[in-house]
């Protein structure tokens, strides 16, 4: 575990991410279970901010990026040009997770930042249909998160039962840490580049022990959503599971608008109709 750790202090380049990769697939993922989780969620929605006020009209332009590579950045979970679908998915208790304001939110952290000055942002949310269960990595430990979705808990509870079952005593505790250090790197607000180097590395090395190992696909990884403290649900899939096993059936627009007396809030609402998508395009009208 402290080799491991010590990555965070490292040079964030191709040889440490290929050592990582090779630590976590060789000493960890193919050695110790894997929390799994069924979604049955019935849609997930995935939103993207509208700069400059340009509206979007086809499908490609608010899922993964599959037309310029090179503009993708690193994140929680993908590499440099790497793509991937971020999404969000229902949470059990609307109360404390409202999946539109979650999915613009994770769109565009900006928005909560004290050196964000634009007074209206607006975002096109789409809304995915999911025509199966998604096998998915359940990193959902955060506490806020478990004590709004029960069933999350239960199956959180039953993974570490499962871990004291099976192994010896003197083992459990460290699987069960390492776990619960790969799930507090994917609920940091914080942007930092070496976290993301490892829990990318992770998610590398785990849909590789999946494909070469298990002799089968890994949909994604379900981890709780940091700029909602961690009420919210995020879903990272692969990008050839939202292609053959998602669907997107409709968008609408959502309108950010800062609150004149106070910077730090916002009027927030629907701004447009929901429009169906019909052969991968649709067509929006702002509601100003």
């Amino acid at each position: 575990m402290a080799y491991f750790m010590s990555f965070l202090n490292k040079p964030i380049n191709n040889e440490n991410f290929s050592i990582l990769c090779n630590l976590l697939f060789d000493e960890l993922i193919s050695k110790i279970p894997t929390p799994t989780l069924d979604i049955h969620a019935p849609v997930l929605i995935r939103s993207r901010p509208n700069d400059d006020m340009n509206l979007f009209s086809e499908e490609w332009q608010i899922s993964y990026n599959s037309r310029c590579p090179e503009k993708i950045n690193p994140g929680r979970f993908n590499s440099p040009r790497q793509p991937m679908f971020y999404a969000c998915a229902p949470g059990e208790t609307s109360e404390t997770n409202d999946l539109r304001l979650t999915s613009c939110l994770e769109s565009d952290k900006s928005i909560l930042s004290e050196r964000n000055t634009k007074p209206i942002q607006y975002f096109t949310s789409g809304i995915w249909h999911i025509q199966k269960p998604l096998k998915v990595i359940n990193l959902c430990y955060n506490e806020n998160l478990m004590i709004a979705n029960p069933t999350m808990k239960e199956n959180v509870n039953a993974f570490i039962k499962e871990i004291y079952n099976i192994f010896p005593s003197a083992s459990a505790p460290f699987i069960i840490e390492f776990w619960k250090f790969i799930c507090d790197l994917a609920a940091k607000k914080d942007e930092i580049g070496s976290e993301h180097f490892l829990s990318t590395a992770f998610s590398t090395a785990t849909f590789a022990y999946y494909r070469e190992v298990m002799k089968k696909e890994l949909d994604g990884i379900v981890y709780s959503s940091p700029v909602t403290k961690n009420y919210g649900i995020n879903i990272v899939l692969n990008p050839n599971v939202v292609d053959t096993f998602l669907s997107l059936k409709s968008v609408y627009m959502i309108k950010f608008e800062r609150d004149k007396n106070n910077s730090k809030l916002y009027d927030i609402g629907i701004c447009s109709k929901e429009v169906a998508v019909t052969n991968g395009k649709f067509e929006l009208t702002i509601d100003y």
